[in-house]
C-alpha cells in the first residue's frame, strides 16, 4: 500500500480523494505498480552541444592588432 498508515488514507480521502482513490485502484495489489512506459527509452543520451572537437584539431591563431 502506498499509504504508510490509516490514518493518512483516511487523511487522503478527506482531503485529496482523487489522489486516494487513484492510489486504492493502483496499489490495490500491494507493493510497487509497474507500469510499461509508453515510449522507448533512447539506447544512448543525447548529442553533446558547444565545443565538441577533438583537441588535435584545434589551432592556435594569433589575433592581428
Amino acid at each position: 500500500m502506498p499509504f504508510k498508515s490509516e490514518k493518512q488514507r483516511r487523511y487522503m480521502h478527506k482531503n485529496l480523494p482523487e489522489i486516494a482513490k487513484r492510489w486504492e485502484r493502483d496499489y490495490k495489489q500491494g507493493g510497487r505498480v509497474k507500469r510499461l512506459t509508453r515510449t522507448v527509452p533512447p539506447k544512448r543520451g543525447p548529442n553533446p552541444q558547444g565545443l565538441n572537437v577533438s583537441y588535435k584539431q584545434v589551432k592556435v591563431v594569433k589575433l592581428e592588432k
